[in-house]
């Protein structure tokens, strides 16, 4: 939260948004575009699993993992051990 607050010190409001609102929907866009990535890499999972299911484990993956490079190519290179952490839970 703290750096959410440096950053929406940064936001020039746009239309009728305040500097939170904007920060929020950047951060929805982001978050909808990591998870087609996933279904990208992934589609036979999200394929057996469900859309909804699979984009519910790609919310939690974006959650615990920390995306250190800017590079969209290395994203979901542990997805794969919360799948089978998942696999295991449900078996």
């Amino acid at each position: 939260r703290r750096c959410s607050a440096k950053l929406e010190q940064q936001i020039i409001p746009a239309c009728k948004l305040n500097a939170a609102a904007s920060l929020a929907i950047y951060q929805h866009s982001i978050r909808a575009q990591l998870q087609k990535t996933l279904a990208a890499i992934y589609p036979v999972c999200r394929d057996l699993m469900g859309s909804r299911h699979f984009a519910d484990l790609a919310a939690s993956y974006a959650n615990q993992s920390i995306f250190l490079t800017q590079d969209i190519n290395q994203y979901g290179n542990q997805f794969n051990a919360l799948l089978e952490q998942t696999s295991l839970m449900q078996a």
